[in-house]
């Protein structure tokens, strides 16, 4: 995921020196569209999320998963970019499922995904991340989300395909 040039798939230069890195680094790099395709130039690891890997990589992973899955690849989605560094920033912070739960639902909310009728989510998830994990939501509101989030994550259809939905399963929302 790009800040400006959203989501979308390269390759890195094959003269350069090879590069370990994995999803969920955050590289720096010079890009070339051709054609056909991107070409990725300059490709450097820059930051390694460590210890939001530590804390909770299920969650972590989950995250990342919900990007590939849900976002389009051309799509500039830079409230996106910014919810996903409010994660890398504060992720010692999100500490509690129901924050978890609480992050991921705004992720969702951001790529657009809005199943069924309800949309009373509109207005909680429309409200900055910081000031939605201060809120204290009673627990038949938090069931509701939990059904907002199932609704969500099962409306892809390619949901059986998602490696890590178990981390919605094992926080109670499904």
């Amino acid at each position: 995921l790009d800040e400006h040039d959203g989501k979308f798939c390269a390759f890195p230069n094959k003269k350069q020196q090879p590069v370990a890195f994995s999803p969920g680094y955050i590289v720096e790099y010079h890009l070339k569209k051709t054609r056909n395709s991107i070409v990725l130039y300059s490709l450097e690891v820059v930051s390694v999320p460590l210890a939001c890997m530590k804390k909770d990589i299920l969650f972590f992973h989950h995250v990342l998963e919900l990007c590939n899955f849900f976002l389009p690849v051309g799509l500039v989605a830079q409230d996106v970019f910014e919810h996903i560094l409010f994660l890398y920033r504060t992720c010692m912070q999100i500490d509690s499922y129901y924050l978890k739960k609480l992050f991921v639902g705004k992720l969702l909310f951001l790529c657009g995904v809005y199943p069924g009728e309800d949309f009373s989510y509109v207005n909680l998830f429309s409200k900055p991340i910081d000031n939605i994990m201060k809120l204290n939501i009673n627990l038949e509101y938090e069931k509701k989300i939990d059904t907002w989030l199932y609704g969500c994550v099962y409306s892809h259809p390619c949901v059986k395909e998602f490696k890590t939905i178990h981390f919605l399963k094992k926080n109670g929302a499904l």
